[in-house]
């Protein structure tokens, strides 16, 4: 008796053990290299699928390893970034249980510059006067004819308009 009950305990165990096993949940793992096989460590990998909650990423090791687990199944779009590196885009379907291995290799970015040129027209906008006060008491203090003109005049931008005089050309 007391060995049927040993068996049966040894059984449960087993069936425990191998139910255990039974994740739901896949894994994308790999490798980064450059374009002459050197490991590229430091590249940001990014998982993105309607299956997942937002996003799950990993950044490579020394060795340019990295590993993406516990991914619901599905079609996960994984991309591959590091500055210097041009982006790699990957579409992996993952199955339920299933280890996806997806290498990478990148390669080197061109150069691009950019210029941004920013300007600044306060100091232009703040000097230019367009309106002024003029207190009566001044206008009434100050030797004036006291008519539109006059008042106009006080403005300092404004400028009295210049008379000339016309010489009749002299003979020679």
């Amino acid at each position: 008796m007391r060995l049927k009950a040993f068996l049966a305990a040894v059984c449960l165990a087993l069936m425990s053990g191998a139910a255990a096993a039974q994740v739901p949940t896949g894994t994308i793992s790999g490798r980064v290299l450059d374009q002459a096989g050197q490991a590229v460590p430091g590249v940001t990998v990014t998982a993105t699928s309607p299956s997942l909650q937002g996003a799950r990423s990993a950044v490579t090791s020394a060795v340019g390893d990295y590993v993406l687990p516990l991914l619901p199944p599905g079609s996960y779009e994984v991309r591959f970034e590091l500055t210097g590196f041009e982006t790699v885009t990957r579409m992996i379907p993952v199955a339920p249980t299933q280890t996806v291995t997806t290498d990478v290799s990148l390669a080197i970015a061109g150069v691009t510059e950019a210029v941004t040129v920013t300007a600044n027209a306060s100091a232009f906008v703040d000097t230019a006067q367009v309106a002024t006060n003029v207190r009566q008491d001044l206008v009434a203090t100050l030797p004036t004819s006291r008519t539109l003109v006059a008042n106009i005049l006080l403005h300092p931008t404004s400028r009295r308009p210049v008379r000339t005089t016309r010489t009749a050309p002299t003979a020679r």
